[in-house]
């Protein structure tokens, strides 16, 4: 899929490979935004594997 406007191809742009990268996951991000389970950081994720990292020093 090429996007063009005038003489600029979107798709060599960073703008258009964000437009490209957006439309190729799609279905996935309907996905996420039509239901309502997934978060969208991984915080909670994060702080529950912080005491099991091994080799990191993380200060609290």
């Amino acid at each position: 899929m090429v996007l063009k406007t005038g003489s600029i191809s979107l798709s060599k742009s960073h703008i258009g490979k964000a437009v490209l990268y957006a439309h190729k996951l799609w279905n996935k991000l309907e996905v996420y935004v039509t239901d309502g389970i997934y978060e969208i950081d991984n915080n909670g994720v994060e702080n529950a594997i912080r005491p099991s990292a091994v080799g990191k020093n993380y200060v609290q």
